[in-house]
């Protein structure tokens, strides 16, 4: 009885905190501000005691290489993955630059 109580309490501050969040959007978007609202969510993970896993896991197996640094290794879930390449300051990749006058 005691977990369902503590449940639904936790249920009702998630609810609440939504409403408000949505409140404060709706509020924004009436006054014309286009900020974007980023939002992260995380979840527990479940935990395995199994060598095998855990040494492939450890291991760069899963790992890609990152379109803006190929020296990079990263997970192919990493944000970095979807972010353009920016050449470096002086460099002509991507067509010729005028020099400045």
């Amino acid at each position: 009885r005691d977990v369902e109580r503590q449940r639904e309490s936790t249920q009702r501050i998630h609810m609440r905190k939504r409403r408000e969040q949505e409140m404060l959007a709706a509020r924004d978007k009436a006054a014309g501000k286009n900020d974007k609202w980023l939002g992260v969510r995380g979840w527990r993970a479940k935990q395995t005691r199994d060598a095998v896993m855990h040494a492939n896991f450890n291991s760069d197996s899963h790992l890609v290489p990152c379109p803006c640094d190929p020296g990079t290794l990263i997970s192919r879930f990493d944000g970095r993955s979807l972010l353009d390449h920016i050449p470096p300051e002086g460099s002509h990749e991507g067509g010729q630059r005028e020099p400045p006058r």
